[in-house]
């Protein structure tokens, strides 16, 4: 889960991230998100391939699978 204090139009847009996963060793990727009302739609790119999901809005929490 996610927490982004942020306006309800501040979280679409394109993110530069870091993802740590448990077994491998931290690496950058592209994280775009795009809400409509509380849907979210999530896609995201790295040196393992892309991804997309949906997920969901609740104030200042998201959350979202890929």
């Amino acid at each position: 889960m996610a927490t982004a204090d942020r306006s309800r139009n501040e979280i679409d847009g394109t993110w530069q991230i870091t993802m740590r996963p448990d077994l491998s060793p931290a690496h950058s990727a592209v994280l775009e998100l795009s809400r409509d009302g509380d849907s979210l739609s999530a896609k995201i790119e790295s040196a393992d391939g892309t991804g997309t999901g949906e997920g969901f809005v609740d104030g200042s929490r998201m959350a979202w699978g890929v």
